[in-house]
């Protein structure tokens, strides 16, 4: 049975939760605190802040080439959140942070690009743009695909123009509820402690 829905994420469009980045990058992996997180990607350990707009607020602006996450414990997983960033879907970040458990992480900027990954203990199983969802890669690429469907996923060759961007990305926040079972709220992303760490790369 499948639980999950974009609509249950339509938030992450909707212009009244404006604290919410619409360019952003999730990243979850089970088991690790977030010390374990920072530690794995090799981050230089900031403060601790509370909600999104304190993040914010360290994310932007920068007088160094550096990238800002902000990691927080939901449920047994770490959270990372990047606003505008986008370590969590790069390979050389991914893969030692994978080691041993599940990472399921999801990204999209201001142009439209978008991107996917799910990873087990360094194996990426699948990675999509959730746009563009008919083209997979992978060592299960298929293993989702009754998933994905029943998310609004158009899982096969499509035209352009024939998405919805806004609910493709409330679609990826939805298959990553299905890989961890960690549903993201508006009202955690905007009370949560994240711990800060500053990536140089």
């Amino acid at each position: 049975m499948i639980n999950v829905s974009a609509a249950d994420y339509a938030w992450a469009e909707d212009e009244d939760y404006n604290e919410i980045p619409q360019e952003y990058c999730l990243t979850l992996v089970q088991g690790l605190s977030p010390w374990e997180f920072l530690h794995r990607i090799g981050a230089e350990a900031g403060p601790a802040v509370t909600g999104i707009r304190a993040l914010a607020e360290r994310t932007w602006p920068r007088e160094d080439s550096g990238m800002c996450i902000g990691v927080s414990e939901i449920n047994g997983w770490a959270l990372g959140v990047e606003i505008n960033g986008f370590l969590g879907v790069r390979e050389e970040i991914n893969v030692p942070l994978s080691a041993g458990t599940r990472l399921v992480s999801h990204f999209r900027n201001v142009n439209a690009v978008s991107d996917f990954v799910w990873r087990e203990d360094g194996d990426l199983r699948l990675g999509f743009d959730p746009l563009f969802a008919g083209t997979r890669y992978g060592s299960a690429p298929d293993a989702l695909l009754e998933v994905m469907a029943a998310i609004g996923f158009t899982i096969t060759d499509r035209d352009e123009d024939a998405e919805d961007f806004g609910a493709v990305i409330d679609g990826a926040y939805a298959l990553a509820e299905h890989l961890t079972g960690i549903r993201i709220t508006p009202g955690f992303l905007t009370t949560a402690t994240y711990q800060c760490g500053i990536v140089h790369r």
